[in-house]
């Protein structure tokens, strides 16, 4: 483990951990965009536009998750790496695979707005700031 940062200033453990874990969270969902615009490419399936729009939100969710891990080292945090489980690519459909990349959509959202509830809980304007 690494020692308590002297750059961390105001800066709680529950803001830390929430920062990990919607680092996590953006990981899980950028393998699971490239895992649905491999699908999309398939040759049985095809659809080079949601080839793209997938590997588009699979790049932006990467750089949404190298965003956090910037801002966790400047506040003096330290980021925490957890093996990603495999995305569910079990999709008997496209319509289904849209359906599992809008839930997590969802679920992504709602990590985010956890995330924003502790740092207005920890009065941590500059964590507010940067979600926003």
């Amino acid at each position: 483990m690494v020692a308590e940062s002297s750059a961390k200033q105001n800066f709680t453990r529950a803001s830390e951990d929430a920062v990990n874990q919607q680092i996590q969270i953006y990981r899980m969902a950028q393998q699971t965009y490239l895992a649905a615009s491999a699908y999309f490419d398939h040759c049985d399936i095809a659809l080079p536009g949601f080839v793209k729009y997938f590997q588009e939100r699979a790049e932006h969710e990467g750089k949404l998750a190298q965003h956090l891990i910037d801002y966790q080292t400047t506040r003096g945090g330290v980021v925490i790496i957890n093996a990603i489980p495999q995305p569910l690519t079990d999709w008997n459909s496209a319509f289904s695979a849209v359906e599992t990349t809008l839930a997590l959509e969802k679920d992504v959202n709602s990590s985010l707005l956890k995330l924003a509830q502790v740092a207005a809980n920890n009065q941590d304007k500059h964590l507010l700031h940067t979600l926003k």
